[in-house]
């Protein structure tokens, strides 16, 4: 399990230009999620990021990264390895592909049906072997076939096993937009985690619009509703909020 922020802004922002002084909130969940960090963001319309397998509080370089690096649109992910993945750098979000990142909060049962769901070639080229990425993969997978990122996640949603997963929850980020999907069963959040676990929340502050999960910020906001994706464009400043 892990936890996320992303944003959006039509002006370049660090993460912590975004987050203000629930910076130092990042350093203190990363000693529950130790299993890695990583950020990801744009340059010249190119996808950039950053990953370490070392908890986000012990990293030389989490707090230069998190303060330095500016973007219109970027992430930051904070990980809790589940089911035994290995804590190694191909398994450590973001991950990106053909210009995409994506990083995601939450467990899904691995094996042959979820590998079923992601096209050869993208399969062929997997990083790790964590079922995060293999989410990421059927959705760009689906999106061939749908042609828009609501259709492809609503399909993907739809192909799996309701009891194969229990959160679904991801900040995807592509050149000038940023998605976000609430999707999750509470009931089946991490044994000792707080009741709103999988609760993610966003506001729209001086043109920026951003996401996060619960522990993030201090403050709440507007509650991203369960099966509901947020999409921002940077260029019209639009914000959508979409059931799937």
């Amino acid at each position: 399990m892990c936890r996320l922020l992303g944003w959006a802004s039509p002006e370049p922002l660090s993460a912590t230009e975004v987050v203000g002084e629930d910076a130092g909130r990042l350093h203190a969940l990363s000693r529950l999620h130790q299993d890695g960090w990583g950020e990801a963001w744009y340059e010249q319309g190119e996808v950039r990021r950053r990953r370490e397998i070392d908890a986000a509080h012990a990293s030389s370089v989490f707090a230069s990264t998190i303060e330095q690096v500016r973007s219109p649109v970027g992430l930051v992910h904070l990980r809790w390895a589940t089911d035994h993945i290995a804590r190694r750098l191909p398994n450590t979000h973001p991950f990106v592909h053909d210009g995409v990142a994506f990083a995601h909060n939450g467990a899904l049962r691995r094996g042959p049906h979820l590998d079923a769901l992601v096209d050869e070639d993208l399969l062929a080229g997997a990083e790790g072997d964590t079922d995060s990425e293999r989410l990421f993969l059927a959705i760009l997978t689906a999106r061939r076939r749908t042609g828009s990122l609501e259709g492809a996640v609503a399909d993907v949603i739809g192909r799996l096993d309701p009891d194969s997963w229990n959160s679904l929850n991801f900040v995807l980020l592509e050149p000038g937009r940023l998605h976000a999907l609430c999707c999750n069963d509470a009931a089946r959040r991490p044994e000792d985690s707080a009741p709103d676990y999988f609760r993610m929340f966003f506001e729209t502050t001086r043109a920026c619009t951003s996401v996060w999960s619960s522990g993030v910020r201090k403050h709440t906001a507007s509650e991203l509703p369960n099966r509901h994706l947020l999409g921002v464009d940077v260029t019209t400043g639009e914000v959508r909020l979409r059931p799937v």
